[in-house]
């Protein structure tokens, strides 16, 4: 019996604001994508700084939430499979996208909401952090 397990937890600053669309059941998705630097020491000494880019994917009242919640620069932690889509590009040829499809994101800046075009009242979310705001100085890329 094998005991396969498909998690990905990462964390980073969004690189744009999240974009939403409603799928044809009616149900909204929304993506986004987040990066986060790490840095090491290359072989010559010399240090070395590394983007890692994800996209992410959530659906339903999560993908509501981020919409509302989450502009360029939030910083957050998503939770979910990592997934992967074959598709064939506008040009004939065959690609792969991966993305996180998260069904858990912490938001881990002080933010308030983005401006509803509807001008909604929306709940605060449950998970915040005491963390001073990002400015684009303070972005990775």
């Amino acid at each position: 019996m094998s005991n396969n397990t498909n998690i990905c937890v990462f964390s980073g600053y969004l690189g744009r604001d999240p974009e939403k669309r409603v799928m044809d059941t009616g149900k909204p998705v929304v993506k986004f994508s987040i990066a986060n630097n790490r840095g090491y020491k290359a072989a010559s000494g010399e240090r070395v700084e590394k983007t890692v880019w994800k996209d992410v994917v959530v659906f339903d009242s999560l993908a509501e939430f981020c919409y509302s919640y989450l502009k360029k620069g939030s910083r957050v932690t998503v939770t979910g499979p990592l997934d992967q889509r074959n598709y064939t590009g506008r040009d004939g040829s065959e690609k792969r996208e991966e993305s996180i499809k998260a069904y858990e994101v912490e938001l881990l800046d002080k933010a308030p909401p983005r401006e509803e075009a509807d001008g909604g009242n929306l709940a605060q979310p449950d998970k915040q952090s005491g963390r001073a705001e990002i400015t684009d100085d303070d972005l990775p890329f």
